[in-house]
């Protein structure tokens, strides 16, 4: 019991120091807000990373997968589009919500920790490098 009392207690203090960093206390705030919202739901919604190409063709950014339409948007726009969210660096919680059809997207084999990582961190830090599926390997320029 006294080792879990001092671990919470040096994870507030940890926090209470985080917490007074000016650039450092948005970007934890925020990442750690986004961390625990994902963690503790259940759906499968904004459990993938992706690319897409926006804000146009040849400029790739990270997105979140967080469902399919299939609402009037999907009736209107066109079956087969994904609901994805494109956040804004360094801030994650704010962003994009896009409706893209799903051959536009290039799944990732990157956690969602590990993306709101990079886009916090403006592209600094960046996840482990994992062998690559060719199936979702980006295709270069010719």
């Amino acid at each position: 019991l006294d080792v879990a009392i001092d671990a919470c207690q040096r994870r507030r203090l940890s926090e209470r120091v985080l917490n007074r960093m000016p650039v450092v206390r948005s970007i934890y705030g925020a990442a750690k807000q986004i961390v625990e919202t994902v963690v503790s739901n259940k759906s499968s919604a904004f459990r993938e990373v992706a690319l897409v190409e926006y804000p146009r063709k040849g400029v790739w950014t990270l997105c979140f997968l967080t469902g399919r339409t299939i609402d009037q948007i999907g009736d209107v726009a066109g079956p087969r589009l994904l609901n994805i969210f494109v956040p804004t660096t360094p801030n994650p919680t704010s962003g994009f919500l896009l409706f893209v059809p799903e051959s536009d997207i290039r799944r990732l084999d990157m956690t969602v920790e590990e993306g709101i990582k990079r886009v916090s961190s403006t592209g600094i830090v960046t996840p482990a490098m994992k062998p690559q599926d060719p199936a979702r390997r980006i295709p270069r320029a010719s």
